[in-house]
């Protein structure tokens, strides 16, 4: 599985991990008060909840607003930036390298059951034409043909919710060098908020078993759980912890391509940044990648 969905999964999975199950008690709020909290939060997260693709900020993709949100498929994810180009965040300093990479790795995810997996292409507007057509060679070498090129998307129009003590503690632990292992940083903070709500605990607890999507059920138990235990959490504290797991301000979504040499042929000088030579790629088509004698 692609090391961008794992980050989102991993987060959600990790915060039901570290929260225990507790005797708990009734909050203070009264039953309306609370189940109008309750359904604020719900709502609030369901808005946000949009599959998320989680490229590193720091690749600053081409915008491209129009494209759709599908569903996040297993990926082999690769950037593509000016100063280089990494495998599921892995520099690959050999280029040629890269065809046995990417098999090596569709070789791992098959022991997960994933078969036939795309090659995600997370590339910088600044990266030269030449690194693209060499990254999409490789991915067809290895037998990976499918590719998706992702491009930024505008974030979903909502108003962050006010800050509460919590934001500070997310941000000390995020800014902190020394913090090897923030999704356990930020699950210790969830099990901290959602300890006095044992229906909470439950919520949580269920996540770490196979099925449904983590984010869709973590959303669809959050309001009954609450109103369960009238609201015993803090309920402020628990709206900043969730939007700040789900809530992408760089969203991202894919243009899929198949590499192939029957494609339609897309030849450009090798010096061309992808900010230009993207918008010779539009439609979802075979297509066959070249640089310019």
């Amino acid at each position: 599985m692609d090391h961008a969905l794992r980050r989102r999964r991993i987060g959600i999975v990790a915060c039901c991990a570290a929260i225990v199950t507790t005797a708990g008690c009734s909050g203070s709020k009264s039953q309306a008060t609370c189940r109008s909290d309750a359904h604020e939060l719900a709502t609030l997260l369901t808005a946000i909840n949009r599959p998320s693709y989680q490229i590193d900020p720091d690749v600053h993709l081409v915008a491209r607003p129009s494209l759709a949100l599908p569903a996040v498929r297993p990926a082999l994810v690769v950037e593509v930036r000016a100063s280089g180009v990494s495998l599921d965040g892995d520099p690959v300093v050999d280029r040629d390298s890269l065809p046995a990479r990417l098999t090596a790795r569709a070789g791992e995810l098959s022991r997960y059951g994933i078969q036939a997996p795309r090659v995600r292409l997370a590339i910088d507007a600044t990266a030269r034409w030449s690194e693209i057509v060499q990254v999409a060679d490789a991915a067809a070498a290895a037998g990976i043909p499918e590719i998706e090129l992702m491009f930024a998307v505008p974030p979903v129009a909502v108003t962050p919710p006010p800050r509460t003590a919590v934001d500070d503690e997310l941000d000390r632990a995020t800014k902190d060098a020394d913090a090897s292992d923030k999704a356990t940083r930020f699950a210790q903070l969830v099990a901290r908020v959602a300890e006095p709500c044992p229906a909470l605990t439950r919520v949580f607890g269920a996540l770490a078993t196979p099925g449904e999507d983590k984010a869709t059920a973590l959303i669809a138990g959050i309001e009954p759980a609450l109103i369960e235990c009238q609201c015993a959490a803090d309920v402020s504290a628990l709206r900043s912890l969730l939007f700040r797991l789900l809530d992408d301000r760089h969203p991202a979504a894919p243009l899929s391509v198949t590499i192939a040499a029957t494609g339609r042929t897309v030849t450009l000088p090798a010096a061309t940044p992808w900010s230009e030579a993207s918008a010779q790629l539009t439609l979802d088509e075979p297509v066959h990648l070249r640089i310019a004698p």
